[in-house]
């Protein structure tokens, strides 16, 4: 593990929003991360709404393992 990236807020929207700007500041220079993924992952409306289970990834990571083109 590199770093460890936490935040918090007084709703789920809030901290939300505080997990987007925080990964879009974050630099990690040298190697690889998850980073860009974990964006991905924080925009998607399912998980917005809190709409997740521990299988949520396999259904819709496929889509979200896709970079942006």
């Amino acid at each position: 593990m590199i770093a460890k990236l936490i935040v918090q807020g007084a709703t789920r929207e809030e901290a939300l929003k505080r997990m987007q700007i925080a990964l879009e500041s974050f630099v990690v220079e040298g190697v690889k991360t998850t980073m860009p993924f974990l964006a991905r992952v924080m925009q998607h409306p399912g998980f917005q709404a809190g709409k997740v289970h521990t299988k949520w990834l396999e259904f819709e990571g496929a889509d979200l393992l896709k970079e942006p083109t």
